[in-house]
């Protein structure tokens, strides 16, 4: 199996079910900006998929997500 990056948001098709997974363990899957951007986009590509009939999110490690990287995402946001 492919090792999937830290810090990404990846995708499978597994029959009619898209997995989104979330790669961020060493901050409990804390969302980036970049991450954010990326999960909208893989919505995206669910929501034009005809054949797909569920999409499932799910996150690597012990923890689901801790929420934002507020360090990280706070800068995009104030602007």
């Amino acid at each position: 199996m492919t090792e999937i990056k830290e810090g990404t948001i990846s995708r499978e098709i597994r029959g009619h079910v898209f997995l989104i997974g979330v790669h961020r363990s060493s901050k409990m899957n804390a969302f980036t900006w970049d991450m954010l951007l990326d999960l909208s986009k893989a919505f995206g590509e669910y929501d034009r998929d005809a054949n797909l009939r569920c999409a499932v999110v799910f996150a690597a490690g012990n923890h689901f997500t801790a929420g934002l990287d507020l360090g990280d995402v706070a800068p995009h946001v104030a602007k």
